[in-house]
C-alpha cells in the first residue's frame, strides 16, 4: 500500500541541497540517477 504526501519545507530543502550537491559534482540528474541505481523519475521526486 502506498502512502503519499504533499512535500513539506524540510523536503524541499533536501531537494535543493541534493541538486546543488549535483550540480557542483558536474552531473545531470540522468547520470546521478544512473550512479544510485534509481530511474530518473524516483530521482525527480526527491
Amino acid at each position: 500500500m502506498k502512502t503519499s504526501r504533499k512535500p513539506d519545507h524540510y523536503d524541499r530543502a533536501k531537494g535543493r541541497e541534493l541538486a546543488r550537491l549535483r550540480k557542483a559534482a558536474g552531473l545531470s540528474q540522468e547520470q546521478l540517477a544512473t550512479r544510485l541505481r534509481i530511474s530518473p523519475k524516483q530521482l525527480g521526486k526527491i
